[in-house]
């Protein structure tokens, strides 16, 4: 079973960084398109002191007043995300597969570093289709200019309209 799979974060570092939204969803099997089958949660900030100068609000889409009323704390939000694919994936049964952009090396490595860090299980891989490093490759491929890899670089590089 493959998941579309997305996090917003206090910075980079999935070591000292926190994730304060988290959101996922199932892929259909023949589309790869997302299903009414989703996951989201809005994440306390527990330890501010580590929240990266000028991320918030300007990297992600944290909102004060909407995280003081909605947002759960970190173990309850991964706990449920653990919950959830464990759910989807016919009980642990199906590997979850991650899909997304950036997924390999950031959104991934975050969850399975805050799951181990609380002592959750997810079987959760991600998908080798990852659009940062087919992008890079592309780019690499035509001996272009490698831009920094975002998602407004890639959507231009692509032709789509600015996310």
């Amino acid at each position: 079973m493959r998941f579309a799979f997305d996090t917003e974060t206090t910075g980079l570092d999935v070591n000292w960084h926190e994730a304060i939204e988290i959101a996922a969803c199932v892929l259909d099997d023949k589309t790869n398109l997302p299903t009414k089958e989703t996951f989201h949660r809005l994440v306390k900030i527990e330890k501010p002191e580590r929240v990266g100068e000028g991320v918030l609000g300007k990297f992600n889409h944290y909102d004060e007043k909407i995280w003081a009323e909605q947002a759960v704390p970190q173990y309850q939000a991964w706990q449920e995300l653990s919950d959830w694919i464990y759910k989807k994936s016919n009980n642990g049964i199906s590997k979850a597969i991650m899909c997304g952009c950036n997924v390999t090396r950031f959104d991934l490595p975050l969850a399975e570093h805050w799951l181990k860090s609380f002592g959750l299980r997810a079987n959760i891989s991600h998908h080798s289709d990852d659009v940062i490093p087919q992008y890079q490759n592309i780019i690499r491929r035509r001996k272009e200019k490698l831009g920094k890899s975002s998602l407004k670089d890639i959507c231009g590089f692509y032709g789509f309209e600015n996310p």
